[in-house]
């Protein structure tokens, strides 16, 4: 049995990359979706290497579940809208806050 539902289960695999591992762990993901409710999911994927201290959300994409597409975000929101066939609006559903670092003694603040 999967630890997730197939529809997670195939959207996690779709929207991350695989985790840098040996052969053993080829399905691990470093995204795994976990559906709270029962509607489509628009996927934001951050790359791990972006700070997200000097992050602006055109560097972001989306993939829309619902037309199986992946497309930027316009701007940092509650609320998006895909620009595919299914024109579905996506209301934030949860989110994890990650510490931002803070600037180094005597930079200067721009």
């Amino acid at each position: 049995m999967k630890p997730l539902s197939e529809p997670d289960y195939q959207l996690s695999m779709r929207t991350s990359p695989r985790a840098r591992a040996d052969e053993r762990n080829q399905g691990l993901r470093s995204l795994l979706v976990h559906r709270l409710r029962d509607a489509a999911k628009a996927v934001v994927r951050l790359p791990n290497r972006t700070s997200i201290a000097t992050a602006h959300s055109g560097r972001y994409t989306v993939h829309c579940e619902t037309d199986n597409i992946w497309f930027g975000l316009p701007d940092w929101g509650e609320e998006i809208e895909c620009p595919g066939e299914c024109g579905q609006i996506f209301a934030l559903e949860f989110a994890v806050f990650s510490a931002v670092p803070a600037p180094a003694a005597g930079a200067a603040e721009g």
